[in-house]
Protein backbone atom coordinates (compact mmCIF):
# COMPACT_ATOMS: atom_id res chain seq x y z
CA UNK A 1 0.00 0.00 0.00
CA UNK A 2 0.78 3.52 -0.66
CA UNK A 3 2.99 4.60 2.24
CA UNK A 4 1.70 7.63 4.54
CA UNK A 5 2.71 10.14 6.75
CA UNK A 6 3.26 9.55 10.36
CA UNK A 7 0.56 11.25 12.09
CA UNK A 8 0.97 12.26 15.95
CA UNK A 9 -2.24 13.27 18.07
CA UNK A 10 -2.24 17.02 18.48
CA UNK A 11 -0.60 18.74 21.71
CA UNK A 12 -4.47 21.10 21.78
CA UNK A 13 -6.85 19.38 23.45
CA UNK A 14 -9.10 17.13 22.34
CA UNK A 15 -12.63 18.23 22.27
CA UNK A 16 -16.03 15.78 21.15
CA UNK A 17 -19.49 17.09 21.09
CA UNK A 18 -21.51 14.22 21.65
CA UNK A 19 -25.23 14.33 20.01
CA UNK A 20 -28.00 12.48 18.58
CA UNK A 21 -31.71 11.25 19.07
CA UNK A 22 -33.09 11.20 22.20
CA UNK A 23 -33.01 7.33 22.77
CA UNK A 24 -29.89 6.89 21.14
CA UNK A 25 -27.33 6.17 24.23
CA UNK A 26 -25.69 9.93 24.33
CA UNK A 27 -25.42 9.63 28.42
CA UNK A 28 -24.39 5.63 27.62
CA UNK A 29 -21.27 7.13 25.51
CA UNK A 30 -20.72 9.82 27.71
CA UNK A 31 -20.46 7.34 30.63
CA UNK A 32 -18.00 5.15 28.90
CA UNK A 33 -16.07 8.31 28.12
CA UNK A 34 -15.91 9.62 31.76
CA UNK A 35 -14.62 5.79 32.46
CA UNK A 36 -11.81 6.61 29.49
CA UNK A 37 -10.42 9.36 31.63
CA UNK A 38 -12.17 12.38 29.50
CA UNK A 39 -13.75 15.41 31.47
CA UNK A 40 -17.39 14.95 30.79
CA UNK A 41 -20.11 18.06 30.68
CA UNK A 42 -23.36 16.59 29.56
CA UNK A 43 -26.59 18.66 29.08
CA UNK A 44 -24.70 21.48 28.21
CA UNK A 45 -26.98 24.17 26.38
CA UNK A 46 -25.32 25.25 23.38
CA UNK A 47 -24.86 29.05 24.44
CA UNK A 48 -22.43 28.05 26.94
CA UNK A 49 -20.21 25.53 24.46
CA UNK A 50 -17.94 28.28 22.85
CA UNK A 51 -17.38 29.92 26.68
CA UNK A 52 -16.24 26.11 28.00
CA UNK A 53 -14.04 25.53 24.55
CA UNK A 54 -12.33 28.94 25.33
CA UNK A 55 -11.24 27.74 28.45
CA UNK A 56 -9.60 24.44 27.05
CA UNK A 57 -7.85 26.62 24.77
CA UNK A 58 -6.52 28.77 26.80
CA UNK A 59 -5.42 25.73 29.14
CA UNK A 60 -5.31 22.79 26.72
CA UNK A 61 -3.18 20.57 29.37
CA UNK A 62 -5.97 21.08 31.93
CA UNK A 63 -8.64 19.47 30.07
CA UNK A 64 -6.70 17.11 27.22
CA UNK A 65 -9.91 15.53 26.66
CA UNK A 66 -13.23 16.87 26.97
CA UNK A 67 -16.86 15.67 26.08
CA UNK A 68 -19.37 17.96 25.95
CA UNK A 69 -23.11 16.14 25.39
CA UNK A 70 -25.84 18.42 24.10
CA UNK A 71 -29.50 17.59 23.65
CA UNK A 72 -31.29 20.15 21.01
CA UNK A 73 -34.64 20.14 22.34
CA UNK A 74 -36.10 22.93 20.46
CA UNK A 75 -35.69 24.96 17.31
CA UNK A 76 -33.85 28.20 18.98
CA UNK A 77 -30.81 26.36 20.66
CA UNK A 78 -30.04 25.13 16.93
CA UNK A 79 -28.68 28.52 15.73
CA UNK A 80 -26.21 28.88 19.16
CA UNK A 81 -24.89 25.41 18.69
CA UNK A 82 -24.36 26.20 14.82
CA UNK A 83 -22.73 29.18 15.85
CA UNK A 84 -20.62 28.00 18.77
CA UNK A 85 -19.40 25.33 16.35
CA UNK A 86 -18.30 28.02 13.97
CA UNK A 87 -15.96 29.65 16.13
CA UNK A 88 -14.66 26.99 17.07
CA UNK A 89 -13.89 25.86 13.46
CA UNK A 90 -12.46 29.84 13.06
CA UNK A 91 -10.04 29.42 16.33
CA UNK A 92 -8.48 26.25 15.05
CA UNK A 93 -9.55 24.27 17.98
CA UNK A 94 -9.54 20.04 17.31
CA UNK A 95 -13.35 19.15 17.66
CA UNK A 96 -15.36 16.26 16.54
CA UNK A 97 -19.05 15.77 16.08
CA UNK A 98 -19.96 12.23 17.30
CA UNK A 99 -24.16 11.85 16.23
CA UNK A 100 -25.76 8.69 17.90
CA UNK A 101 -28.85 7.33 15.58
CA UNK A 102 -31.23 4.38 15.83
CA UNK A 103 -34.27 2.99 14.08
CA UNK A 104 -37.23 4.29 14.98
CA UNK A 105 -38.89 1.57 16.15
CA UNK A 106 -35.96 0.80 18.25
CA UNK A 107 -36.31 4.58 19.93
CA UNK A 108 -40.14 4.24 20.41
CA UNK A 109 -39.46 0.64 22.58
CA UNK A 110 -36.65 2.41 24.54
CA UNK A 111 -38.91 5.28 25.44
CA UNK A 112 -41.80 2.77 26.09
CA UNK A 113 -39.70 0.58 28.55
CA UNK A 114 -38.68 3.74 30.22
CA UNK A 115 -42.22 4.78 30.42
CA UNK A 116 -41.32 8.03 29.51
CA UNK A 117 -42.44 10.76 26.84
CA UNK A 118 -40.11 11.95 24.25
CA UNK A 119 -39.26 15.40 24.97
CA UNK A 120 -40.98 16.81 21.55
CA UNK A 121 -44.16 14.61 21.42
CA UNK A 122 -46.32 17.15 22.89
CA UNK A 123 -49.67 15.88 23.01
CA UNK A 124 -48.93 13.35 20.38
CA UNK A 125 -47.35 9.72 19.97
CA UNK A 126 -43.50 9.01 20.59
CA UNK A 127 -43.53 8.84 16.73
CA UNK A 128 -44.43 12.40 16.78
CA UNK A 129 -41.97 13.25 18.73
CA UNK A 130 -39.06 11.53 16.97
CA UNK A 131 -40.26 12.58 13.43
CA UNK A 132 -40.08 15.99 14.42
CA UNK A 133 -36.68 15.55 16.07
CA UNK A 134 -35.54 14.10 12.90
CA UNK A 135 -36.34 17.24 11.34
CA UNK A 136 -34.46 19.52 13.75
CA UNK A 137 -31.51 17.28 14.02
CA UNK A 138 -30.80 16.49 10.05
CA UNK A 139 -28.60 19.25 9.61
CA UNK A 140 -26.22 18.29 12.91
CA UNK A 141 -26.34 14.83 11.68
CA UNK A 142 -25.01 15.88 8.32
CA UNK A 143 -22.05 17.78 9.64
CA UNK A 144 -20.99 14.93 12.15
CA UNK A 145 -17.24 13.04 11.86
CA UNK A 146 -19.24 10.04 13.50
CA UNK A 147 -22.24 8.92 13.36
CA UNK A 148 -22.82 5.82 15.60
CA UNK A 149 -25.76 3.35 14.78
CA UNK A 150 -27.13 1.70 18.24
CA UNK A 151 -29.80 -0.07 17.02
CA UNK A 152 -28.23 -3.13 18.13
CA UNK A 153 -26.38 -2.07 21.01
CA UNK A 154 -27.07 -2.77 24.50
CA UNK A 155 -25.66 -0.28 27.14
CA UNK A 156 -22.27 -3.05 27.30
CA UNK A 157 -22.07 -2.81 23.25
CA UNK A 158 -22.49 0.54 22.97
CA UNK A 159 -20.01 1.33 25.77
CA UNK A 160 -17.37 -1.30 23.78
CA UNK A 161 -18.03 0.89 20.37
CA UNK A 162 -17.14 4.08 22.48
CA UNK A 163 -14.28 2.63 23.63
CA UNK A 164 -12.94 1.39 19.96
CA UNK A 165 -13.74 4.57 18.45
CA UNK A 166 -11.60 6.63 21.08
CA UNK A 167 -8.90 4.47 22.17
CA UNK A 168 -6.35 5.79 20.67
CA UNK A 169 -2.77 6.26 21.27
CA UNK A 170 0.26 7.43 19.54
CA UNK A 171 -0.24 7.58 15.66
CA UNK A 172 -3.81 8.58 14.49
CA UNK A 173 -5.23 5.43 13.60
CA UNK A 174 -8.29 5.16 11.36
CA UNK A 175 -10.88 2.37 12.54
CA UNK A 176 -12.75 0.81 9.79
CA UNK A 177 -16.08 -0.77 10.58
CA UNK A 178 -17.18 -2.90 7.35
CA UNK A 179 -20.36 -3.60 7.85
CA UNK A 180 -22.63 -6.49 5.48
CA UNK A 181 -26.69 -5.88 5.33
CA UNK A 182 -29.34 -6.52 3.34
CA UNK A 183 -31.02 -4.09 1.08
CA UNK A 184 -34.82 -5.30 2.40
CA UNK A 185 -33.56 -4.67 6.30
CA UNK A 186 -33.05 -1.06 4.99
CA UNK A 187 -29.76 1.14 5.12
CA UNK A 188 -27.68 1.58 7.66
CA UNK A 189 -27.94 4.69 9.26
CA UNK A 190 -24.30 5.23 10.33
CA UNK A 191 -22.62 4.18 6.44
CA UNK A 192 -20.31 6.94 5.19
CA UNK A 193 -19.94 4.15 2.13
CA UNK A 194 -22.71 2.07 0.78
CA UNK A 195 -21.41 -0.57 -2.04
CA UNK A 196 -24.39 -2.81 -3.79
CA UNK A 197 -23.31 -6.11 -4.73
CA UNK A 198 -26.82 -7.37 -5.83
CA UNK A 199 -24.84 -7.30 -9.35
CA UNK A 200 -23.34 -11.20 -8.23
CA UNK A 201 -25.10 -14.11 -9.26
CA UNK A 202 -27.34 -15.00 -5.56
CA UNK A 203 -26.03 -18.05 -4.06
CA UNK A 204 -30.18 -18.39 -2.55
CA UNK A 205 -31.38 -19.81 -5.89
CA UNK A 206 -28.46 -23.01 -5.73
CA UNK A 207 -30.36 -25.23 -3.47
CA UNK A 208 -27.18 -26.79 -2.14
CA UNK A 209 -25.71 -22.99 -0.47
CA UNK A 210 -29.36 -21.39 -0.02
CA UNK A 211 -28.89 -22.48 3.78
CA UNK A 212 -25.64 -21.13 4.20
CA UNK A 213 -24.06 -18.04 4.72
CA UNK A 214 -21.29 -15.76 3.55
CA UNK A 215 -19.29 -16.80 5.73
CA UNK A 216 -19.34 -20.85 4.87
CA UNK A 217 -16.20 -21.64 2.38
CA UNK A 218 -18.50 -22.99 -0.45
CA UNK A 219 -20.63 -20.14 -0.44
CA UNK A 220 -17.35 -17.59 -0.33
CA UNK A 221 -15.74 -19.41 -2.98
CA UNK A 222 -19.12 -19.34 -5.09
CA UNK A 223 -19.24 -15.50 -4.71
CA UNK A 224 -15.81 -14.29 -5.21
CA UNK A 225 -15.27 -16.70 -7.98
CA UNK A 226 -18.59 -15.17 -10.16
CA UNK A 227 -17.64 -13.25 -13.10
CA UNK A 228 -16.23 -9.18 -12.11
CA UNK A 229 -16.85 -9.95 -8.15
CA UNK A 230 -12.66 -9.46 -7.46
CA UNK A 231 -12.28 -6.70 -9.75
CA UNK A 232 -14.77 -5.06 -8.23
CA UNK A 233 -12.97 -5.50 -4.79
CA UNK A 234 -10.20 -4.43 -6.13
CA UNK A 235 -10.92 -1.09 -7.32
CA UNK A 236 -13.17 -0.03 -4.66
CA UNK A 237 -10.53 -0.98 -1.81
CA UNK A 238 -8.20 1.24 -4.58
CA UNK A 239 -10.73 3.83 -4.66
CA UNK A 240 -10.94 4.24 -0.86
CA UNK A 241 -6.94 4.49 -0.37
CA UNK A 242 -7.30 8.40 -0.99
CA UNK A 243 -10.53 8.67 1.27
CA UNK A 244 -8.24 7.35 3.93
CA UNK A 245 -5.52 9.81 3.55
CA UNK A 246 -8.12 11.99 3.69
CA UNK A 247 -9.64 11.37 6.86
CA UNK A 248 -6.01 10.95 8.54
CA UNK A 249 -5.45 14.75 7.25
CA UNK A 250 -8.99 15.92 8.47
CA UNK A 251 -8.05 13.77 12.28
CA UNK A 252 -11.12 11.46 11.00
CA UNK A 253 -10.80 8.10 13.24
CA UNK A 254 -13.74 6.33 12.09
CA UNK A 255 -15.52 5.11 9.23
CA UNK A 256 -18.33 2.28 8.34
CA UNK A 257 -18.54 1.06 4.93
CA UNK A 258 -21.32 -0.88 4.18
CA UNK A 259 -22.24 -3.55 1.96
CA UNK A 260 -24.97 -4.83 0.91
CA UNK A 261 -27.02 -7.35 -0.87
CA UNK A 262 -30.81 -8.17 -0.79
CA UNK A 263 -30.92 -10.28 2.40
CA UNK A 264 -27.80 -10.01 3.92
CA UNK A 265 -27.04 -13.21 4.03
CA UNK A 266 -24.53 -14.36 1.37
CA UNK A 267 -23.07 -12.15 -1.31
CA UNK A 268 -22.60 -9.38 0.92
CA UNK A 269 -21.00 -11.29 3.56
CA UNK A 270 -19.12 -12.61 1.59
CA UNK A 271 -17.73 -9.91 0.18
CA UNK A 272 -17.51 -7.36 3.22
CA UNK A 273 -15.32 -10.42 4.52
CA UNK A 274 -13.07 -10.02 1.80
CA UNK A 275 -13.08 -6.28 1.42
CA UNK A 276 -12.05 -6.42 5.38
CA UNK A 277 -8.98 -8.80 4.94
CA UNK A 278 -7.76 -6.58 2.24
CA UNK A 279 -8.24 -3.33 4.12
CA UNK A 280 -6.02 -4.81 7.07
CA UNK A 281 -3.07 -4.18 4.50
CA UNK A 282 -3.25 -0.70 5.05
CA UNK A 283 -0.81 1.27 7.29
CA UNK A 284 -2.66 2.52 11.10
CA UNK A 285 -6.01 1.14 9.93
CA UNK A 286 -8.13 -1.16 12.40
CA UNK A 287 -10.80 -3.30 10.84
CA UNK A 288 -13.65 -4.83 12.60
CA UNK A 289 -16.11 -6.50 10.45
CA UNK A 290 -20.01 -6.64 11.16
CA UNK A 291 -23.59 -8.39 10.07
CA UNK A 292 -25.73 -6.28 10.85
CA UNK A 293 -28.77 -8.78 9.18
CA UNK A 294 -26.94 -12.64 9.40
CA UNK A 295 -29.25 -14.88 10.93
CA UNK A 296 -32.59 -12.59 10.60
CA UNK A 297 -34.23 -14.44 7.24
Amino acid sequence: MNATPEVHKPQQSEIVVLTGMSGAGRTTAAHALEDMGWYVVDNLPPQMLQTLTDLVARTPEALPKLAVGVDIRSRSLFPALRESLEAMRAAGLNYRVVFLDADDDVLVRRFEQGRRPHPLQGDGRIVDGIAAERVLMAELKDTAEIVLDTSRFNVHELAAAVHEVFSDEGPITLRLNVMSFGFKYGLPVDANYVADVRFVPNPHWIPELRPHTGQDPDVRDYVLAAGGTREFIEHYVAALAPVFEGYRRERKHYATIAVGCTGGKHRSVAIAEEIARRLTGFRDVRVSVVHRDLGRE
